[in-house]
């Protein structure tokens, strides 16, 4: 798409691209371009920087502000070289900045460029001049999963900071499509301080995508590379998340997959519970070995591993065992062979903690061996762990206790 108000100028510029493969459609204005985009679905944009009515650079906002131009790179063309233009331009939107007189080989080159960054994969191009869905103003990339990208972003509404996971086109197959929809499913029943809190989830385009707050902060594992955590530290930890629990249990949601990497601890000291990918109803199926095991082998449960059904004392389990690996550093299975690990949840009785780590109590120990108890109807109930947290909170070093204080 070519916006110029200058016939010659869109002589000029089609014809150098059109020598070049590319199909042009022509616009004397930037209200006439903005009514024709969604019916064009250009795969890049032009724009003179000076025009009458629209000038490019609001032509260039207005197209940023529609969902549907989020991943479409724009070019400004203009006669202005100093500095603080080409940094409004670029800041406003645009992608490329190219100067007059126009250079036929320079303006192929960098058409080409942006072609190929609209054509790039989902990380590489989702920068910080992207306006996602209209509402979210991406920052940075935050990492990757498998079927996903995780990005920082602005909402432009609130001028809040969200984390929004975004769905590779290329994902969109039987396994990945409903992992997603139940991540967003689960969370949208959920309104907790120790979850993450969910904002929304929807689609636009062919790529679905799931908001919620961004937390700013450490998770446990990377808390733990540093140094263990004290018991009354593990305490306020147990705490919280056996209050998430119950909130999840009364909700028929099972995380299946409670593990160091997915607590987070921000940086106001708030535990929050995070990455319900694999979250799922009691009734629902189950992963056996023979199946694409998506469970992380050092924290699953043993009835996770038989294919029997599932409840609220599969993530206790899961809990039991990032409790014992926050307390010690070490896991009660270590092993580089997964299966190994798996064997192991199924038949080896874990370490007592308080014999193996210095300062920790027998009753925190003994609640950590109830938690890890290998048949579920002998495991300790929400209740029967809610019993025990409490009376661990009740003794009067954990009233004085200021959570993280002990850590540097």
């Amino acid at each position: 798409m070519l916006v110029d108000d200058s016939p010659l100028s869109r002589t000029l510029i089609a014809g150098i691209l059109s020598a070049k493969g590319h199909e042009v459609s022509t616009f004397q204005d930037g209200q006439e371009a903005l009514a024709q985009f969604a019916n064009i679905r250009p795969d890049a944009v032009l724009l003179d920087f000076e025009m009458p009515g629209l000038s490019g650079l609001e032509t260039c906002i207005e197209l940023r502000k529609r969902p549907d131009s989020y991943n479409v790179p724009i070019a400004i063309v203009s006669s202005h070289e100093a500095e603080e233009e080409i940094s409004t331009a670029l800041t406003n939107g645009a992608d490329e900045y190219i100067l007059k007189p126009i250079r036929a080989n320079e303006l192929a080159s960098k058409i080409s460029f942006l072609m190929a960054k609209r054509a790039a994969p989902l990380g590489a191009k989702m920068a910080g001049n992207v306006i996602f869905s209209g509402r979210y103003h991406i920052i940075k990339l935050l990492g990757k999963g498998g079927y996903s990208m995780v990005y920082l972003a602005r909402d432009l509404r609130t001028n809040k900071e969200v984390a929004i996971k975004i769905m590779e086109s290329s994902s969109l197959d039987d396994n990945s499509t409903p992992q997603f929809l139940r991540e967003a499913y689960g969370l949208s029943m959920l309104d907790h301080p120790n979850i993450v809190k969910y904002m929304e989830s929807s689609h636009f385009s062919d790529k679905r995508f799931l908001v919620t707050e961004y937390i700013r902060g450490e998770s446990l594992s990377a808390f733990v590379k540093k140094a263990p955590f004290s018991e009354l530290d593990l305490i306020q930890i147990a705490d919280k998340m056996c209050s998430a629990l119950s909130h999840m249990s009364a909700r028929n949601v099972i995380h299946r997959d409670i593990k160091a990497d997915n607590i987070l601890i921000s940086k106001e000291g708030r535990v929050v519970l995070i990455d319900f990918g694999l979250a799922r109803g009691p009734q629902q199926d189950t992963l056996s070995l023979g199946n694409d095991f998506h469970g992380t082998p050092q924290y699953v449960a043993p009835e996770y591993i038989r294919n029997e059904e599932l409840s609220v004392k599969s993530d206790i389990y899961s809990l039991g065992i990032t409790l014992f690996y926050a307390a010690s550093g070490k896991f009660p299975f270590p092993s580089p062979d997964a299966s190994a690990i798996i064997h192991s949840h199924l038949t080896v009785i874990p370490p007592r903690l308080e014999k193996n780590v210095p300062g920790i109590s027998k009753i925190f120990s003994i609640m950590i061996e109830k938690m890890l108890v290998k048949p579920q109807v002998s495991r300790c109930s929400l209740s029967e762990l809610r019993e025990i947290i409490d009376a661990l909170k009740s003794r009067p070093a954990f009233e004085q206790h200021k959570f993280l204080s002990g850590r540097t």
